[in-house]
């Protein structure tokens, strides 16, 4: 999603990843809590951060019965909140 021109990455670096969940840092020009509210009016359940981290990311689960499919249309829906 970087390579996308919405300024976002995530959190953690190689090798400390999170199989189950991933922060992604959102641009200063978002918040956590926006867009939440954003992707959850799309249908989308995800978490703004946590802690310190609640207003400047998101957190995004991809535990359980998921396909790569249904995450990255997830991310589709994602770059639109961020670029609308």
């Amino acid at each position: 999603m970087r390579g996308a021109g919405v300024g976002v990455s995530v959190l953690s670096p190689e090798g400390f990843r999170s199989p189950t969940v991933t922060c992604i840092a959102l641009p200063s020009s978002h918040t956590g809590s926006a867009v939440n509210s954003a992707m959850k009016a799309r249908g989308f359940t995800i978490s703004a951060g946590y802690g310190s981290l609640k207003d400047s990311s998101i957190r995004i689960g991809h535990m359980g019965d998921h396909t790569v499919e249904e995450l990255e249309g997830l991310l589709d829906v994602l770059r639109e909140v961020l670029t609308a």
